[in-house]
């Protein structure tokens, strides 16, 4: 048996949860060590992980530490929190609403009012709540798109954004203090008192809100037919509200409609995964229906299909981006609503194609790290300075946002925009597969994926951090034959370009990119929660089989450094 002092701490306390003991004492000892051998990290994001017992999984008391920590963080940074009170949503998945009734205990035995929902809420409407009711801050107990097996819990400020690393590493000073998750206790009298359900106002408050990001006034919407899946998630009251409407036609993939943790009916909740779209396209094809839209389970990304010629198009969150800036900028010139301080937000992993078409149009273009809430960050210093108006804001990984009543990418709001958009193109004898090969006519083709290296475990971990380091050390002049031209590290903070050194004025991040001569760019990111590394692949070329063929060629030569 593994000599663990956090396991025998959870077997030796005896009010422990039943059922987590139960399932505790059905782990083999490779499971135990996994689940004690550390504490569950804080990350940027928060904490995420698999449900079960231990010290490093998602459970009661690991949720109970995450809130005691930021309870103590608002409490010590945020003025009046016991009266502005705290905002608490979830998602489907399992424990969620559980974690949620044990958040607002916490909350409530420190004295601060708690505000929950009466069932699942999409994450974007958190933020609105938060920013609606003034609070002090907010928590989602979301797994986002992760397998059945995740939750998660993620904290936002007064603003509704997702802190940002300052504020994290001041919550930070709490958590690390916490060595005891066991010994939170909850007030369950101040949980009576001080936690208040939500009227279902809100929620037609925030989708009259939603909706006035319109820029077309079609009187046509019934003729656009659109099939949509919520991947038995969040998105579905919301996106069927605001949809039915404006009135457009909605077909409901009604099997994966109703909430479920364990994603019965669906093959991945992943609107990033074609596996997604599976019963989707039988009922697109079915209905003959224009295109098909759907939602992660917390309904803050979003991914689109179209048939075309009997075959899917799937849409990337790059490309979706780059179609929705031209889209916005074409329909506020036609409206006579233009103004030439617009800028647009995007990431550093995010595709240049977007940033293409918003500075041909004179638009200002940001970039911040990967996280949306580095976005709703730059909004918040826009709206103090007035030096710009915010016009749209997106990540490669299907989060859009277009009106700043939210500080997270909003999914609903991207439903409204995007049906719009393709009733507008219809309209005017287009499809959406027409707009984007019209786009790489003027733009040139971009090569757009982003592949994932999936490990497990602690020793999955240790391989992610591994093959990190050694990209960072390695010389690499060029790949597959293509000259870097550029290798940005934003965990050193510095831009190599031959031998001109400069500093990178990011945040730190655990980022790498490779930028060739032509402006393509390789980019390399371990997950903050799970053991798992990204690499954004963006390969311009004349034509798709040009672009593809270098990308291949770039991937192999990357793989055999590691």
């Amino acid at each position: 048996m593994v000599e663990l002092v956090n396991y025998k701490r959870w077997n030796e306390y005896s009010a422990l949860d039943p059922k987590l003991r139960e399932e505790m004492n059905k782990m083999s000892e490779k499971e135990l060590f996994e689940s004690f051998y550390t504490n569950m990290e804080f990350g940027t994001a928060g904490i995420r992980g698999i449900l079960g017992p231990g010290t490093n999984k998602m459970n009661i008391y690991t949720v109970r530490k995450a809130s005691e920590a930021f309870a103590r963080y608002l409490l010590e940074n945020v003025s009046n929190t016991l009266q502005r009170g705290i905002v608490i949503a979830h998602d489907n998945r399992n424990m969620s609403r559980e974690f949620c009734i044990e958040s607002a205990k916490v909350f409530a035995t420190h004295g601060i009012k708690t505000f929950i929902f009466d069932s699942l809420r999409p994450t974007p409407e958190l933020s609105y709540a938060v920013r609606d009711l003034k609070a002090a801050g907010g928590v989602v107990i979301t797994a986002s798109h992760n397998p059945k097996e995740y939750n998660g819990y993620k904290v936002y400020d007064e603003e509704g954004c997702q802190l940002v690393p300052d504020l994290i590493d001041k919550l930070l000073v709490h958590y690390n203090a916490i060595n005891d998750e066991l010994a939170i206790e909850v007030n369950e009298d101040k949980y009576e008192s001080l936690v208040e359900v939500l009227p279902r106002t809100l929620d037609e408050k925030y989708y009259a809100d939603v909706k006035k990001i319109c820029l077309d006034n079609a009187t046509n919407r019934k003729d656009l037919k659109v099939v949509y899946s919520p991947q038995h998630g969040t998105g579905y009251e919301g996106v069927k509200a605001i949809a039915t409407s404006l009135g457009y036609d909605l077909v409901l993939v009604e099997d994966q409609c109703e909430p479920d943790p364990n994603f019965s009916n669906t093959i991945t909740p992943n609107p990033e995964e074609k596996n997604a779209y599976v019963k989707a396209i039988e009922i697109c094809k079915q209905v003959n229906a224009d295109l098909i839209i759907t939602t992660d389970p917390d309904a803050d990304r979003i991914g689109v299909v179209t048939i075309d010629n009997g075959e899917p198009t799937y849409f990337t969150g790059n490309q979706m981006g780059a179609m929705l800036i031209e889209y916005v900028i074409l329909k506020h010139k036609e409206n006579g609503t233009f103004k030439n301080n617009f800028k647009i937000f995007n990431t550093i992993v995010t595709s240049p194609l977007g940033a293409a078409i918003a500075k041909k149009n004179n638009i200002a273009v940001g970039s911040t790290l990967t996280g949306f809430k580095f976005i709703g960050e730059q909004i918040a210093l826009m709206q103090e300075t007035n030096e710009y108006t915010y016009l749209f804001g997106y990540e490669e990984s299907y989060g859009f946002l277009l009106s700043p009543i939210c500080r997270d990418k909003d999914a609903l709001q991207a439903t409204t925009i995007i049906l719009e958009m393709a009733l507008y193109y219809k309209n005017h004898g287009k499809t959406l597969k027409d707009v984007l090969d019209h786009i790489y006519e003027e733009y040139g083709y971009h090569y757009d994926k982003v592949e994932s290296l999936s490990l497990k475990g602690a020793e999955g971990l240790a391989r992610i951090q591994e093959i990190m380091k050694t990209l960072r050390e390695l010389d690499i002049p060029s790949l597959a034959g293509n000259k870097v031209a550029v290798k940005e590290d934003y965990l050193k903070q510095i831009s190599v370009e031959g031998e001109l050194v400069t500093p990178i004025t990011l945040p730190k991040s655990n980022v790498l990119r490779f930028v060739f001569e032509d402006g393509s760019f390789v980019a390399i990111r371990p997950s903050g929660t799970e053991p798992k590394c990204k690499f954004y692949y963006n390969i311009k070329g004349k034509t798709v089989e040009e672009s593809n063929k270098r990308a291949a060629d770039i991937k192999e030569a990357i793989a055999k450094l590691y």
